[in-house]
């Protein structure tokens, strides 16, 4: 029996001849003498080809045609050559062009692909579990790889980089470019988010209870974090700082410039107020029942002190001193004795106002 693939525009001996191709023993006279190997026939006339496919010394030569483990088929054209290659668990198929090469792979578990071209070349791999896929080009590298849990995204061109991450509880995202790094972290309970500039750093951290977003530029500084009970800002610039604490029950405020201070700080039952500057100080003590305040300059010194029953005045200056203590006890009974009326009784609490009052 002869066992022949056909085959089309085959160059032989650089003529062009259509033939059939016979592996192995065939029958027909002229072939006991020559043996096994690969045979081409045209017209009745037998050519020797020893040494080509299974000819006396090619590698396959042992491998008997009943039972064969591979076939391989080759065409071969002007522009372009076909190769294909089976056995019992693979195909592998392979075309040559002028300008392109591609290659199929399929085995049992997996599928290889590749494309090559002049400026790019294409390469897919597909197993049981995963997918990889890479893409290379003149300016640009693109890499994908696909697993049960997980994706992997790197995509490289001249001036830029991004790389993705994709897990079950996590993604990754990192952008590089010339000017620039950008950096995202997403996880179950947090969210991490970095952008670095020439001029600027931006940092933002997201949690399930807080938040926390730093700025940095070249001139200034910006902190805030947030919690539950709590909110803190921070701000740097070149000739002021300014700060700002605010949690359930109290305010804290402070701000720093070049000739002066600032602070405020409030709380449920008293606000505190202090202001330094180059030439005065200012403070301010607000409680509930009393207030007190105090202003210092260069030449006079001024202090208040207001509660429930007194008012307490004191003014210091250069070449003199007021003291002030007034007493509502006495403007009420002022108040009760004048309205209900005794010329007596109102003569002795107005020499008691003046009396006290000079005190």
């Amino acid at each position: 029996m002869d066992y022949s693939l056909k085959m089309v525009d085959v160059f032989v001996r650089l003529r062009r001849m259509v033939m059939g191709l016979y592996l192995g023993q065939a029958s027909g006279s002229g072939f006991q003498s020559v043996g096994e190997g690969l045979y081409l026939k045209k017209e009745g006339e037998t050519y020797d080809g020893r040494g080509v496919l299974l000819g006396k010394n090619s590698p396959f030569k042992s491998i008997p045609i009943l039972g064969m483990l591979f076939i391989h088929i080759i065409s071969l054209a002007k522009d372009s050559v076909h190769i294909i290659s089976l056995d019992r668990d693979s195909v592998h198929i392979i075309n040559l062009a002028r300008d392109s090469v591609h290659i199929l792979s399929l085995a049992r578990d997996s599928v290889h692909i590749i494309s090559l071209a002049r400026d790019s070349v294409h390469i897919i791999s597909l197993a049981r579990d995963s997918v990889s896929i890479i893409s290379l080009a003149r300016d640009s590298v693109h890499i994908i790889s696909l697993a049960r849990d997980s994706v992997h995204i790197i995509s490289l061109a001249r001036d830029s980089v991004h790389i993705i991450s994709l897990a079950r509880d996590s993604v990754h995202i990192i952008s590089l470019a010339r000017d620039s790094v950008h950096i995202i972290s997403l996880a179950r309970d947090s969210v991490h988010i970095i952008s670095l500039a020439r001029d600027s750093v931006h940092i933002i951290c997201l949690a399930r209870d807080s938040v926390h977003i730093i700025s940095l530029a070249r001139d200034s500084v910006h902190i805030i974090s947030l919690a539950r009970d709590s909110v803190h800002i921070i701000s740097l610039a070149r000739d002021s700082v300014h700060i700002i604490s605010l949690a359930r029950d109290s305010v804290h405020i402070i701000s720093l410039a070049r000739d002066s201070v600032h602070i405020i700080s409030l709380a449920r039952d008293s606000v505190h107020i202090i202001s330094l500057a180059r030439d005065s100080v200012h403070i301010i003590c607000l409680a509930r029942d009393s207030v007190h305040i105090i202003s210092l300059a260069r030449n006079s010194v001024h202090i208040i002190s207001l509660s429930r029953d007194s008012v307490h005045i004191i003014s210091l200056a250069r070449d003199s001193v007021h003291i002030i203590t007034y007493y509502y006890m006495v403007i009420s009974i002022q108040y009760m004795i004048e309205k209900y009326g005794d010329a007596k009784i109102k003569n002795s609490v107005r020499n008691m106002k003046l009396e006290v009052t000079e005190k």
